[in-house]
């Protein structure tokens, strides 16, 4: 049986979590991350300012999950960070990044991986598109169509048809700001 929890608006099944790794994609707060104090948790941001009061028992990598290993820029607006290789507006400082691709994440973290937590503002694509690989025992993703809606069109049902080859959507908020799919 199930056992569905939500905490800072992103949904998991609670009665499947080993206590393996927890990835939290696109930290902020750590209200997230803080719930899971038995597994190891693996906190990226590109943000480096979102790391201040980070807890101890958090890996923090600032980083941005890309589709290369290298450089980007990314730029903020109010409580995100958007990478520029998905939506360059003019309006917005932009700030250098160091990027890593989920393989090379996954090489750090390991197969054993519980939960991976997607809330990184239109890189779900990116992580969920043609390189994705099933590691995670379930994925909450973020499908951001708001923030960039051409992206969203462009890579969403790709993601999709991926993920359902391995998972099965468990919940999904009307919105697509809160979807759980889980491995099958």
């Amino acid at each position: 049986m199930r056992n569905l929890v939500t905490i800072s608006g992103h949904t998991f099944d609670q009665s499947i979590l080993n206590g393996w790794v927890v990835i939290d994609v696109g930290c902020r707060d750590f209200e997230f991350a803080s719930n899971f104090r038995k597994c190891e948790v693996f906190c990226i941001d590109p943000d480096p300012d979102v790391f201040v009061g980070a807890p101890r028992n958090v890996t923090c990598l600032n980083v941005a999950i890309s589709d290369k290993n290298g450089k980007s820029t990314y730029y903020r607006n109010g409580e995100m960070s958007v990478l520029t290789d998905i939506y360059k507006p003019y309006a917005h400082l932009y700030t250098e990044c160091k990027t890593i691709t989920m393989d090379h994440l996954y090489e750090m973290t390991g197969p054993y991986v519980d939960l991976l937590k997607l809330d990184c503002e239109g890189a779900e694509y990116i992580i969920l598109g043609d390189g994705f690989k099933p590691i995670p025992k379930q994925i909450s993703v973020e499908f951001h169509k708001h923030t960039v809606p051409e992206y969203h069109e462009l890579h969403y049902q790709k993601c999709l048809d991926n993920l359902l080859k391995y998972y099965d959507k468990v919940y999904e908020h009307k919105t697509l700001m809160d979807t759980l799919f889980v491995r099958k």
